[in-house]
């Protein structure tokens, strides 16, 4: 029996951001993994009910709500079932109070949106 594929989560409003980060993903050291893109917070939530991820990734900015604020409620729900999820976060280079934000809150690391494309 094989190991099931490490399963990331990329919550982005804009296409080609996400395709940005499924590169950046897919190309890591030659690892494969199962991505899942979604745009709002709400399908974000019901995937990550579904398919728990072990790795999310988001953008500052969605259509239905804050991505910080999705990446809080996250990170307090992973730390409650006492398992570490590492998030990175998608955010614009003039945006430097939420990149400290995220870090505070507990995300792996901040990317800036400008360099990844």
């Amino acid at each position: 029996m094989s190991n099931p594929l490490p399963i990331v989560l990329f919550v982005g409003r804009i296409f080609g951001d996400r395709q940005t980060a499924h590169q950046v993903i897919s190309a890591s050291e030659g690892k494969r993994y199962e991505i899942y893109e979604v745009e709002t917070l709400e399908a974000a939530w019901t995937l990550w009910e579904t398919r728990s991820p072990t790795l999310a990734v988001v953008d500052t900015q969605l259509p239905d709500g804050d991505g910080l604020a999705f990446v809080e409620r996250l990170l307090e729900v992973q730390t409650n079932l006492h398992d570490d999820l590492p998030v990175i976060v998608l955010g614009d280079r003039q945006d430097a109070k939420r990149a400290v934000r995220a870090l505070k809150l507990g995300a792996m690391d901040y990317a800036f949106k400008e360099e990844l494309t």
